[in-house]
Parts: structure tokens; C-alpha cells; sequence
């Protein structure tokens, strides 16, 4: 988890010019690591009632910028 954490975070300040929400099909090119699907698996897991996204983890990736649901996105550009 950590290691594509710390890819996220690279990309945020890299190419997603300070946003971490890259796109599902992003894959960093450093890793080759499939971090958009990570993080759309992060936002299935959150949703999750049984066995969900650890809080903890939660409260990084939030910390971090990142938006749970597509209207969290619309409602940051108003």
C-alpha cells in the first residue's frame, strides 16, 4: 500500500500538477505500477461496509487531495 502511495503522491507533484486523481488507466512510468486502478480500488474499498479501507488510510489519501466521488471533483471546480 505504502509503495503505491508514495507513487501518488509523486504524481501529484509530477504530472497531476498538484492533483492526485489521475486517471484509471494511469500507470507510473518510474514503476510501471497500475496507480490508477489502485486508486479507484481504494475508492471501491472505502464504500466497502464489511472490510473496509483502514481509516487511517483514509485520512491520508483525504489529506493528500483525494476525491471519493465524482461530484467531490465537480464540487472542488466551483
Amino acid at each position: 500500500w505504502d509503495e503505491y502511495f508514495g507513487a501518488l503522491e509523486r504524481y501529484k507533484e509530477g504530472p497531476g500538477n498538484g492533483d492526485p486523481n489521475c486517471p484509471r488507466a494511469y500507470v507510473d512510468p518510474e514503476t510501471g505500477l497500475r496507480l490508477g486502478a489502485w486508486l479507484a480500488t481504494q475508492r471501491q474499498l472505502k464504500r466497502r461496509t464489511r472490510n473496509p479501507l483502514d481509516p487511517a488510510r483514509v485520512e491520508r489519501l483525504e489529506r493528500l487531495g483525494v476525491w471519493w466521488e465524482l461530484r467531490d471533483a465537480f464540487n472542488a471546480l466551483q
